[in-house]
């Protein structure tokens, strides 16, 4: 029997407190931060899936094809995994680039002309498994923990520029709860 449960997908809702923008006091969906998975921890997880290799031998391989990727990439090699997608190193160059004289002139350097190296994960999958950023929504079944909340961990602070904030999850139906007391109390009989 498998212990594999039904995937959540963690969210929690942030209000745009950004007094400049049109979407001021709207509220978005964000991935609720949780904890990051390990190598041993999805290792650990592929066992779970009644896989004939236990978690050390699934390890070993991934950590030998991470190794090979690094090198591999650093080959200037894109790297497809089938339905998964593609890594691709992408080059970034110095703001300006070479002049045309100063590369006649032999002034050229890769390692003063390329800024960096980065690594672009292009995804892709089969029909039934696309993770594309729209198609993928699909795979997901979420769940809402709350709204954020900020707590002004500076409370003594007077500076808007010095002061420090933190977030607490509200649970959705205590925040609706909370926000009906509080119409109610400023309703439109206080003082009128």
């Amino acid at each position: 029997m498998s212990n594999i449960l039904t995937p959540q997908f963690p969210l929690v809702l942030r209000q745009n407190r950004n007094t400049y923008s049109n979407a001021y006091g709207k509220f978005y969906a964000e991935r609720a931060q949780v904890k990051t998975i390990s190598l041993r921890g999805l290792c650990e997880h592929m066992a779970g899936h009644q896989s004939i290799y236990s978690r050390d031998v699934i390890e070993g391989v991934i950590t030998k094809m991470t190794s090979c990727l690094t090198e591999l990439l650093a080959e200037g090699n894109p790297i497809k995994l089938d339905g998964l997608g593609t890594f691709e190193p992408v080059i970034e160059t110095v703001k300006g680039g070479i002049t045309e004289a100063d590369l006649k002139a032999g002034k050229y350097n890769p390692l003063t002309l390329v800024k960096g190296v980065h690594i672009r994960f292009l995804p892709e999958g089969s029909e039934n498994d696309k993770i594309t950023s729209v198609s993928f929504k699909d795979h997901c079944d979420f769940s809402t923990l709350g709204v954020l909340e900020p707590i002004d961990l500076t409370p003594e602070e007077t500076a808007p520029a010095k002061k420090k904030w933190g977030y607490k999850t509200v649970p959705l139906d205590v925040w609706i709860s909370q926000q009906a007391s509080s119409s109610e109390e400023s309703g439109p009989n206080n003082g009128d």
